[in-house]
């Protein structure tokens, strides 16, 4: 099939190739890079910069490839923003909430107890 395919291709086999072998090497440059942020850092994190970039791809797939934004891409990417941004308003919350809570335990004072 892939023979085939580079016959059929626009701009030659020869380059039909050259960007078959490119296209692996992005993917196994993404792989990489998405270990090394789970070594170094978190899967959670991992995951939250992969969910971001879907919504980049979609954007510049429309923008260079002149693709048609369909229902279907739409309904993605609002998903996938909604996703992301219900995260980060979570853990701002979150943290915002710990940090009250450690505010409010170091304003109690004790005070001694003289027998």
């Amino acid at each position: 099939a892939i023979s085939r395919e580079a016959k059929e291709y626009e701009l030659g086999e020869g380059k039909y190739y050259l960007a078959v072998v490119f296209n692996a090497i992005a993917w196994q440059c993404f792989f990489l890079g998405s270990i090394g942020v789970i070594f170094c850092s978190s899967s959670l994190l991992s995951g939250i910069v992969i969910a971001a970039l879907l919504p980049v791809t979609e954007v510049l797939a429309v923008i260079f490839y002149h693709e048609r934004f369909q229902a279907e891409k739409g309904i993605s990417l609002f998903l996938s923003l909604w996703g992301f941004i219900s995260y980060f308003y979570g853990e701002i919350k979150h943290n915002t909430n710990r940090k009250n809570v450690k505010h409010d335990a170091s304003q109690t004072e004790l005070t001694p107890v003289v027998p």
